[in-house]
């Protein structure tokens, strides 16, 4: 699979490498296609989902609260009215990972219905932070992209 065909840039990391060990909290850098993203999401958000990808971006390119400074993000996108999918690489993972995370997730209502608050705390808890035991349940798409977070039968594809 072809990374630029995700969006990973190299400006990140190089191929088939970890983060570099000039990557760290005071020495942070974003993909060229992170910041496109943030561009992009802080000018449309009409939808629950628009509002948190918007919010996860923008933590993921400023969180001191965990590892953000870590994670290189290729590409994003809304999954419908209530769900939204980031994919990226961590720094000490040498794969493709891609979450998806819903709205109507396992999380009370509640907890869910502050958008913003929501994609902060993807950017915080679940993206930002090593997969833990999460690595044991990566589901790999025909592409090669290893999947997790709340997923139907089917991985998503982003909207053309």
């Amino acid at each position: 699979m072809d990374r630029e065909q995700h969006g990973l840039r190299e400006d990140y990391f190089p191929a088939g490498t970890v983060a570099a060990q000039a990557y760290s909290p005071s020495a942070r850098r974003f993909t060229s296609r992170h910041r496109e993203l943030l561009e992009q999401y802080s000018e449309l958000s009409s939808t629950w989902s628009e509002f948190a990808l918007a919010a996860c971006l923008r933590r993921l390119s400023t969180s001191s609260l965990s590892e953000a400074w870590g994670v290189g993000v290729a590409d994003a996108w809304t999954d419908g009215p209530d769900a939204f999918c980031v994919v990226y690489r961590y720094m000490t993972v040498a794969k493709i990972l891609e979450i998806r995370m819903t709205q109507s997730g396992p999380p009370p209502a509640a907890e869910t219905a502050d958008a913003e608050r929501f994609g902060r705390e993807v950017a915080d808890f679940d993206i930002g932070e090593p997969l833990g035991t999460v690595a044991h349940n990566l589901r790999q798409d025909k592409n090669g992209i290893y999947w997790w977070g709340y997923l139907d039968a089917e991985t998503p594809e982003k909207p053309t």
